[in-house]
């Protein structure tokens, strides 16, 4: 996995790719990646870490989150469903959450913004 591509992606669809981004969902995401706490909660239960919500404004931390979440989940949902995971899988669990396949259409809208990106900047897995 190029996680460093991935992450371009999700940092342009997320907040156009602006690390000072303010406070999404109501304030219920935070940083360019627009982390919600569950999301975070989940990190440092699975990692043992202790990144607070705070934190994911901080770009490295935040991407320090976002690659452990997603490859952990990733993994599971490779057992679970025994298909190895896609840069389409990895988006829509960003968004959705891990269980994001259990309820793929509530990503479609999502996806098809990533689509995009990965397509004008041709971005390369």
């Amino acid at each position: 996995m190029n996680w460093a591509s991935l992450l371009f992606v999700l940092a342009l669809v997320e907040s156009s790719g602006n690390p000072h981004v303010r406070d999404g969902d109501g304030g219920l995401a935070k940083g360019m990646y627009q982390i919600h706490k569950s999301y975070l909660t989940d990190v440092n239960y699975i990692f043992g870490n202790n990144y607070t919500h705070e934190q994911m404004k901080d770009r490295r931390t935040a991407e320090l989150v976002v690659v452990k979440y997603l490859h952990y989940w990733g993994y599971r949902y490779e057992f679970n469903t025994g298909l190895k995971p896609t840069i389409e899988d990895y988006c829509r669990m960003h968004n959705g959450g891990c269980h994001f396949y259990k309820k793929r259409h509530k990503t479609d809208n999502y996806w098809n913004k990533c689509k995009n990106i990965i397509a004008k900047y041709n971005v390369k897995f």
